[in-house]
């Protein structure tokens, strides 16, 4: 199991590739799983209940299918399981760095509430994030960097504006 965990610690700091992991449908299931709890108990504060795990799915969702598509169409299926399974294991590794920071908001403070360093520091995360999804999509698709980011800056918005739109209203 630490090797597991190390892993994907090396996946968050861009070290190690997807293919560097054996493709494994039981791990592939319990790092979606726990990146949905991981993610649920970080945005708890901001959706309330049930509605945090149902927008922590999505998000899942989200990923899965984008995944599920760009392999199919650069004819890389084989690689899904792999993919999956880097993308959601370094999110977890991302989502528990960020933890105490999503902790430490309020959820009805304005912007002026906010502590400089905390929002700097989960910006400086969110953007570290999408250098990891753009990491594992150029290994996997075998494609630049850049478009690798690319599709990352795609997924997140599509799911945060999805999320949005389901969970938080306004």
């Amino acid at each position: 199991m630490f090797q597991l965990a190390n892993f994907f610690v090396d996946v968050s700091l861009l070290r190690r590739a997807p293919q560097d992991l054996p493709p494994s449908m039981p791990v592939f299931v319990l790092v979606v799983l726990l990146n949905v709890v991981v993610a649920t108990i970080g945005i708890v504060d901001m959706i309330p209940g049930a509605s945090a795990m149902a927008a922590a799915m999505t998000d899942v969702v989200f990923m899965l299918v984008m995944l599920r598509l760009v392999l199919m169409i650069q004819n890389r299926s084989a690689r899904f399981v792999q993919t999956a399974t880097a993308i959601f294991g370094s999110g977890i590794v991302l989502g528990l760095i960020a933890l105490p920071l999503q902790l430490t908001l309020d959820p009805n403070a304005q912007g002026n509430d906010i502590p400089a360093f905390v929002s700097l520091a989960y910006l400086m995360l969110l953007v570290w994030s999408q250098l990891v999804i753009a990491h594992v999509l150029r290994h996997a698709l075998e494609i630049s960097f850049a478009l690798g980011v690319g599709l990352a800056l795609v997924y997140s918005v599509l799911s945060g504006v999805t999320i949005q739109a389901l969970f938080i209203g306004n």
